[in-house]
């Protein structure tokens, strides 16, 4: 799994979510529906919170699809460190948004009950502990709604990641390819060179 390190270097390269070679804009049409379906339920003045929400990609696309229609108190947050250029940019452009990162989604700077819907792509599945679902419980409203895209048991992803672990677990455990590797240098290095041993003969 990736480090707060690994991913603040991948946001400072600009990119607005995780698949930027993979679509144009924020990703495919199946899932632009499907937070369009979720921002038509949302009402003027709602607040919406987006969790690990990176450079702000769901955020600048749920405020780009409202223009004027009404408004919506959108905010972004995310534990890495975030683009600063990429960041100010939306902040101008949308003035009802705002993104905190270095900012654990155990810790949510907003106040109690205020929030309407709690959105994430791709992220919060990587946070479900309970200091996680305590904060969850402080800051919806009674008729809040959370809607997030999380990676699907028997997708593609979670199989490649699965062999991966295995392969790498392989790889570190006692008489594994590593240890092996170790024991094959040190014999090496133990390896007098052929001038130092036609000296002794």
């Amino acid at each position: 799994m990736w480090s707060n390190k690994d991913w603040s270097e991948y946001w400072a390269k600009g990119a607005l979510h995780s698949c930027p070679s993979s679509f144009e804009g924020f990703y495919g049409d199946t899932t632009q529906a499907f937070w369009c379906h979720q921002i038509d339920m949302c009402g003027s003045g709602d607040t919406l919170v987006d969790l690990c929400c990176g450079n702000g990609g769901l955020l600048a696309f749920v405020a780009e699809r409202l223009q004027s229609e009404r408004t919506l108190d959108l905010v972004g947050v995310d534990s890495a460190t975030l683009d600063a250029g990429v960041l100010r940019k939306l902040c101008h452009r949308y003035r009802n948004l705002r993104i905190f990162d270095q900012t654990a989604i155990e810790n949510i700077p907003v106040a109690d009950a205020s929030v309407h819907l709690a959105t994430s792509q791709f992220g919060v599945e990587y946070a479900l502990d309970d200091l996680f679902w305590a904060e969850l419980a402080r800051i919806l409203a009674s008729s809040a709604r959370a809607a997030w895209i999380v990676h699907h048991a028997d997708s593609a992803l979670i199989s490649v990641a699965t062999d991966e672990l295995k392969l790498h677990r392989s790889m570190c455990e006692p008489g594994g390819v590593l240890e092996l590797a170790r024991q094959v240098i040190q014999a090496i290095g133990n390896v007098k060179p052929v001038e130092q041993r036609a000296s002794f003969e």
